[in-house]
């Protein structure tokens, strides 16, 4: 049966510049993706615009959100363009952070957007502001926005730069690890940073609440990270630290932890740690965080939740690994300092027999197997 269509929209004008991006980025595509030629022909178009129709109206508002991730996945499944979602459990997370630490937040500001996750739990009413490079996932993202009514942009420029829209609230889960040389950016930069150390920087500049997700090795690293977290500590903003499970994104294994800022949180002097690296199940490929848990953690406490003065974190020369001051049950020799192997130094694998003279070497069972020695340098 022949099918009609109709759509009205009070501003086509921004209907048209997300169209036009996503057929340029079909002009280049290649086959495999959702997004190739091969998968818009007519009949497939008529069968998917004949299951939206039979669609349930207060259904499609219930479940959008989840079908959105699906249809995303599915578009992105021969690329590398899955990083750019962020996963719905930890949204959840971080949007009810951000009713506690900022509810009437009026303009919200996210560096790195991706597809704009964040955006489905900004305070009502508030502007939503992102940033992202990448023209399909803007585009995309924008699309996302418009459909969830959600008043607010997502330009495509480079999240490094220092833009300032007035915010209240800034989120974001910058990409890991990403360096970033004082030649790629507009404004002053005496050394490499890595984009979550710029990310938390412009938070420290701007001193409003803000919550960042960051890879675990941000806590102790010696490199830009010490002279930000050095930053955070001295200003009083640092409100929590929230070490969350490895492996809660699909596209890396590595922990990774929350930073929440809040220039007005009620424990002065004091920044708190939470544990929550047991609070998951083991999903696909991937741990999905037990929300509900870590949710209780931060609205309650208990027994994984610790207040450690700024003057403990000075004497741990701005370490801000949460397991370093979960460490009571431990007995460390008076003038020592107890330390993951990790943070000693680069552990570089060698073959046995080319021993340096000038480093350290531990040797993880040599004598019962033929593995390589790790070597530490110093």
């Amino acid at each position: 049966p022949e099918v009609h269509i109709v759509c009205h929209t009070e501003t086509p004008s921004r209907i048209y510049d997300i169209l036009s991006t996503l057929r340029e980025y079909e002009s280049h595509t290649q086959s495999g993706s959702i997004f190739s030629r091969n998968q818009w022909e007519r009949s497939i178009l008529l069968n998917f615009a004949s299951a939206l129709i039979k669609l349930d109206d207060q259904w499609l508002a219930e479940y959008f959100d989840k079908c959105f991730a699906v249809l995303i996945r599915r578009a992105f499944a021969n690329s590398r363009l899955e990083e750019f979602i962020q996963p719905g459990d930890l949204v959840k997370v971080l949007g009810h952070i951000v009713k506690v630490i900022a509810p009437n937040a009026e303009v919200v500001y996210n560096p790195f957007s991706g597809m704009s996750s964040y955006a489905l739990h900004i305070p009502k009413g508030a502007t939503y502001i992102g940033e992202e490079i990448n023209p399909l996932v803007a585009a995309i993202a924008n699309l996302r926005l418009y459909v969830k009514g959600i008043n607010g942009t997502v330009y495509n420029i480079n999240a490094v730069n220092d833009h300032d829209y007035d915010a209240n609230l800034i989120v974001s889960t910058p990409p890991f690890g990403l360096r970033v040389r004082p030649s790629d950016v507009q404004f002053p930069l005496e050394r490499v940073f890595t984009t979550e150390a710029l990310v938390l920087r412009k938070c420290l500049k701007r001193s409003i609440p803000a919550v960042v997700v960051v890879p675990r090795g941000f806590n102790f690293r010696k490199d830009s990270a010490l002279s930000v977290r050095q930053g955070l500590i001295e200003s009083g903003n640092l409100d929590m630290i929230i070490n969350l499970p490895e492996k809660v994104f699909s596209n890396t294994a590595i922990g990774t932890s929350i930073y929440v800022l809040n220039p007005k949180h009620n424990h002065k002097g004091y920044v708190r740690f939470i544990d929550a690296t047991k609070s998951f199940s083991d999903g696909f490929h991937i741990r999905l965080l037990d929300t509900d848990a870590i949710i209780n953690i931060i609205d309650n406490g208990g027994e994984k939740s610790k207040l450690v003065s700024i003057d403990v974190i000075r004497e741990n020369e701005y370490n801000l690994s949460p397991e370093r001051y979960f460490s009571e049950d431990i007995c460390v020799p008076a003038g020592m300092t107890l330390k993951k192997v990790s943070e000693l130094g680069d552990i570089n694998q060698v073959p046995a027999p080319a021993i340096p003279e000038d480093g350290k070497f531990v040797n993880f069972g040599v004598l019962k197997n033929p593995n390589p020695i790790k070597i530490y340098r110093p």
